[in-house]
């Protein structure tokens, strides 16, 4: 005797890679089309080059922080003061 499990319902219409891949990675994918589609409704200079390319300069220094900020603690060096560093400098160069 042999059981046979068919995949039925929307999992089987489904390509083999969506049903394999994780659900919390797909959903926080379709949040983020969603979230840029609102975004574009809601203004047209919202997906052009320039507005990105601020974008990806933001996040680039946002990233380099938080680089900094993971090693001082994985060393061991618990520093809370980079915050309070960034904001300072920020208040300094306007």
């Amino acid at each position: 005797m042999s059981d046979t499990t068919l995949i039925g319902g929307i999992a089987g219409r489904m390509p083999k890679f969506l049903r394999r891949a994780d659900p919390a990675v797909v959903t926080a994918f379709a949040c983020i089309v969603l979230l840029l589609l609102v975004g574009s409704l809601y203004s047209r200079s919202f997906l052009s080059p320039e507005y990105l390319l601020q974008q990806l300069k933001v996040a680039s220094f946002l990233g380099v922080i938080a680089t900094g900020m993971m090693l001082v603690i994985l060393l061991g060096q618990i520093d809370l003061s980079v915050p309070w560093s960034v904001a300072v400098g920020a208040i300094m160069a306007c």
